[in-house]
C-alpha cells in the first residue's frame, strides 16, 4: 500500500495483522486486525458481525458537524470471534490522500444491514455516529443501543474526566493513548504544511469586520488527510477499548442503575433528533447585525485606546491588569485563581472594574470604555460570528448537546443538567443593544448609510425564528428547584406556599422585609448553597460599599434561615445520612452521587461539600425531572403529531415545534399535563412521609420569533388556550 507522508515526517505504520495485549484484568487477549479493501473481505466482515450479538462500532469523519459537510471516512468494528479473541475491522471510504477504497454507497448498506440486525451495539459517545450514520443515509438502527461513556458516568460520576481514552488507561490498557498521539503527531505536521490552524482557531480580530476566520484543519479535514493504516489501527483500538470497557469493566451497570442508565440513553436518542432537526437562523439579520456588532467593538475598542494614549493597546486581561495595577498602581479589590498556573492573581473580571471605577472615579470613563467594548464583543463573537461559523446555509443551526457534566478544577457539583455548544443556544442574553441614536451615529460613521428599515435594538432572541406552519411553544417549569427543596426539607413556610399557591417571593419579601429583587436571589441562593459575598454582588450598594453590603447580607441570610428553619435541618440531616452511607446518596430518579469530602477533618471542606450536596440533590433531581419529561413529551408527539417534534431544552424549558395542520391546542394540553402529573411529588414527601409539592409549569407561544413569545394565561389553575394563533 502507497503511504502517504510528509517533508520532514517519517512515514509511520502502525498497522499490524494481530497481536497480544494484557488488560488490567490479567487475561491476555488476541486482536485480530483487518483492513477491509475488497468486496470478499467486506462481506465476511458483514456475515460475522450479522451473527455476533454483541459488537461495537465507531467512525472516522472528516469533521464533526454533518449538517456543515463532515462524512464519515471510515467505519470500524469490533466482535469477540473466539475465547479471548477479538477480531477488528477498518473499512475506510473517503480518505483523501490514497487510493483503493471501497465505494460508500455500497459500504453504507453493509453498515446499515449490520446495526438493523439483531442483538446490542456499543459506541463510545454514540449521539456523534449516529449523526454521522444518518447522514449516509444509515438512519435505522434495530440494535439495542449502549454507550460507555454513559455507563461510565452512571457508575461513577466522580471520574476526573469521561474521555474513551482516558477509561481506557485507567481501566484496559495503561498505553491506550499511544495511537491517538502519533495520529495527533502526523496531523499537526499535516496542518503546518497546509498553514492552518490545528484545532483552535485564531481569536476574532476586534478591528476587522469580517471576522468568522479560516476554519482548522480539523473542521476542515478532520482525519480524511490521514493515513489510512495508522487511523484505521487507531479507530480499531477505540472500538476494541469500547468492547472491553461495555462488556467487562461496566458490566454490572445497567443491572446496578437500571433507571438512570435506560433514561440516559434514550435521552441520547432525543438529543440526537434535536441536533439533526436543528434550529432556524435568520442568517440576513446575524449577518446585518454582525457587521454592526463589529463597528461597535472597533469604536469602543477606539475609545479605550484613546483614554489610555496607545493606539496599538489590546486590552486583554493580562494588558489590563498590568495597565491598572502597574501602570495607574491601583490597589486590587479582589484577587482569583487563573491563567495557565492557576496561580492567585489580581483579578480585572467585570465586578473588580465596576469596583474601582466607583474607588478611582477619574478612570471612569476608561472602565465604562470597558465595559461596553465587552458587551460589544460578547454580541459579536459569541452569537454573531458563533452563529454565523455554525450556520448549515439551509436555515438552520444544529448545536450539540453535552449529556454528560463537564468536569473542571472548581469542583462544580454533577447535577446532569444538559449544556450545549457549537454554538451554545442555552445561555442567550436577555440584554438586547438598544440602538439609540448615539450608537446608530457610530455605525453610520464607520459602515456608512444604512438605508434598511431602522431596528429598535440588536437582539439575539430574534435571530430564531419558527418554520412556516408551525406554532412554537414554551414550555417552562415553574421554580422548579425551590419546589423540588420544600419537597426535600418539608419546610411549613415552603410547603404552604407550594400548596396554597403564594407567591414565595412574596413572602420572603414580607417576612424579611426585602425588595423583591432580593428576596428571588436570597430564595435562589439556598439551592446552590450561595454565601453572603454571592447575595451581596447582587445586592445595590455592593460596588459603593462592599463591605457594609456583605455584612447586610449576612444579616438577610441568617434571618432567612431562622424564617425557613427546615432548610439547615434538611442540610444536616441529609450530611449525617451521607456519612453514615459512605459518602453516598442515591437521588429520586435513581442516580447515585458521591462526595468524599463531606467527611473531610477539613471544615471548611466539609462545608463546601455541604453546599455541593445540596446543588447536586437539589439541581441534580430536578435535571432528572426535566430528561424524564423529555421522554414522555416525545412519546407523546410520535404518537399524536408525528410533524411535530421537541426542538430545543433550554434549563428548566423545553420548547415544543407543533404543527398547526394538526389539534396543536388539545396536543399542547397533553403535553403540559404529562410534564405537572408528577404524583410521586405532589402526594407525598420523600419515602412517603410529609407533604407533597405540586409541580407547575408556565406557557408561552409565538409564531414569529424568540423576543416576541407571549404568556398563556393561566386562570383557576387552567391555561386559556383561545388565545393561541
Amino acid at each position: 500500500m502507497q503511504q502517504a507522508s510528509l517533508p520532514g515526517f517519517e512515514p509511520l505504520s502502525c498497522w499490524v495483522d494481530e497481536e497480544v495485549v494484557v488488560p488490567v484484568s490479567g487475561r491476555p487477549l488476541r486482536l485480530k486486525y483487518v483492513l477491509v479493501k475488497s468486496v470478499a473481505q467486506l462481506d465476511t466482515m458483514e456475515a460475522v458481525l450479522v451473527a455476533t450479538r454483541d459488537i461495537t462500532h465507531d467512525t472516522e469523519t472528516s469533521g464533526l458537524v454533518p449538517a456543515l459537510g463532515a462524512r464519515v471516512i471510515g467505519h470500524a468494528f469490533a466482535a469477540q470471534t473466539g475465547p479471548a479473541e477479538i477480531s477488528l475491522w477498518y473499512i475506510p471510504i473517503r480518505h483523501l490522500l490514497e487510493e483503493g477504497q471501497l465505494d460508500a454507497g455500497m459500504v453504507s448498506q453493509v453498515v446499515a444491514r449490520v446495526l438493523a440486525a439483531q442483538g446490542r451495539c456499543g459506541w463510545a459517545h454514540g449521539k456523534f455516529d449516529w449523526g454521522m450514520c444518518r447522514a449516509d443515509g444509515i438512519d435505522t438502527i434495530a440494535r439495542e443501543r449502549h454507550d460507555v461513556l454513559v455507563l461510565a458516568n452512571a457508575e461513577n460520576e466522580n471520574e476526573p474526566s469521561f474521555g474513551l481514552k482516558g477509561l481506557a488507561v485507567r481501566h484496559c490498557l495503561a498505553g491506550a493513548k499511544d495511537d491517538e498521539e502519533a495520529l495527533d503527531k502526523w496531523m499537526k505536521t499535516d496542518a503546518r504544511g497546509l498553514g492552518l490552524k490545528f484545532k483552535k482557531r485564531a481569536k476574532v480580530d476586534l478591528e476587522a469586520v469580517e471576522t468568522l476566520g479560516e476554519p482548522t484543519y480539523l473542521e476542515r479535514f478532520g482525519y480524511a488527510r490521514t493515513p489510512i493504516e495508522m487511523c484505521g489501527r487507531y479507530a480499531c483500538r477505540d472500538v476494541f477499548y469500547t468492547l472491553y470497557l461495555w462488556l467487562i469493566h461496566y458490566a454490572a451497570v445497567p443491572n446496578t442503575f437500571p433507571r438512570l442508565y435506560q433514561r440516559e440513553m434514550r435521552v441520547a436518542e432525543c438529543l440526537h433528533d434535536m441536533e439533526w432537526t436543528g434550529l432556524p437562523l435568520d442568517e440576513a439579520l446575524v449577518r446585518k447585525t454582525h457587521d454592526w456588532t463589529s463597528a461597535l467593538v472597533r469604536h469602543w475598542l477606539g475609545e479605550v485606546r484613546r483614554l489610555v494614549g496607545d493606539n496599538e493597546f489590546l486590552p486583554t486581561d493580562a494588558a489590563v491588569r498590568k495597565l491598572l495595577y502597574e501602570d495607574y498602581k491601583l490597589t486590587a479589590p479582589k484577587w482569583t485563581k487563573g491563567g495557565a498556573s492557576k496561580t492567585k492573581q489580581t483579578s480585572v473580571d467585570r465586578e473588580a472594574r465596576k469596583l474601582l471605577s466607583v474607588q478611582h472615579p477619574e478612570h471612569a470613563p476608561l472602565f465604562d470604555a470597558l465595559e461596553n467594548l465587552a458587551k460589544a464583543s460578547k454580541y459579536h463573537t459569541t452569537y454573531a460570528v458563533n452563529f454565523l461559523r455554525y450556520y448549515d446555509g439551509a436555515g438552520r443551526i444544529h448545536p450539540s448537546y453535552n449529556q454528560l457534566d463537564a468536569r473542571d478544577e472548581r469542583g462544580t457539583p454533577v447535577t446532569g443538567r444538559l449544556s450545549s455548544q457549537a454554538p451554545n443556544v442555552q445561555n442567550i442574553t436577555r440584554d438586547p443593544i438598544k440602538l439609540t441614536d448615539e450608537i446608530i451615529a457610530i455605525i453610520v460613521a464607520l459602515l456608512g448609510a444604512r438605508d434598511e428599515a431602522p431596528l429598535a435594538e440588536i437582539n439575539v432572541r430574534r435571530y430564531f425564528g419558527v418554520p412556516k406552519g408551525y406554532v412554537r411553544f414554551y414550555i417552562d417549569f415553574s421554580q422548579i428547584e425551590l419546589r423540588v427543596l420544600a419537597w426535600f426539607c418539608q419546610d411549613p413556610n415552603l410547603l404552604r406556599a407550594y400548596r396554597e399557591n403564594l407567591d414565595v417571593h412574596q413572602m420572603t419579601m414580607d417576612m424579611l422585609s426585602l425588595a423583591r429583587p432580593i428576596a428571588k436571589q436570597v430564595n435562589f441562593l439556598t439551592i446552590y448553597g450561595g454565601t453572603e459575598n454571592a447575595l451581596a454582588l447582587r445586592m445595590p450598594g455592593y460596588f459603593k460599599d462592599p463591605d457594609g453590603t456583605r455584612a447586610e447580607a449576612k444579616r438577610i441570610l441568617d434571618a432567612f434561615f431562622t424564617k425557613y428553619t427546615g432548610i439547615k435541618l434538611f442540610e444536616a440531616r441529609f450530611a449525617a445520612e451521607m456519612r453514615r452511607n459512605h459518602n453516598e446518596f442515591l437521588s429520586p430518579f435513581g442516580r447515585p452521587r458521591r462526595i468524599p469530602e463531606i467527611s473531610s477533618p477539613q471544615k471548611w471542606e466539609r462545608q463546601a461539600a455541604q453546599r455541593k450536596m445540596m446543588s447536586s440533590i437539589i439541581s441534580g433531581t430536578a435535571a432528572d425531572l426535566m430528561k424524564e419529561c423529555m421522554l414522555r413529551t416525545r412519546d407523546i408527539l410520535r404518537e399524536r403529531s408525528p410533524r411535530s417534534y421537541l426542538a430545543q431544552s433550554v434549563h428548566d424549558e423545553l420548547v415544543f415545534d407543533l404543527w398547526a395542520g394538526d389539534d396543536y391546542r388539545g396536543l399542547l394540553g397533553t403535553l403540559i399535563e404529562s410534564m405537572e402529573s408528577w404524583p410521586m411529588f405532589s402526594d407525598a414527601g420523600p419515602s412517603g412521609l410529609g407533604q407533597g409539592v405540586p409541580i407547575q409549569v408556565s406557557c408561552a407561544w409565538t409564531t414569529t420569533t424568540w423576543a416576541d413569545k407571549k404568556e398563556v394565561e393561566r386562570r383557576d389553575g387552567a391555561f386559556d388556550f383561545s388565545t393561541i394563533g
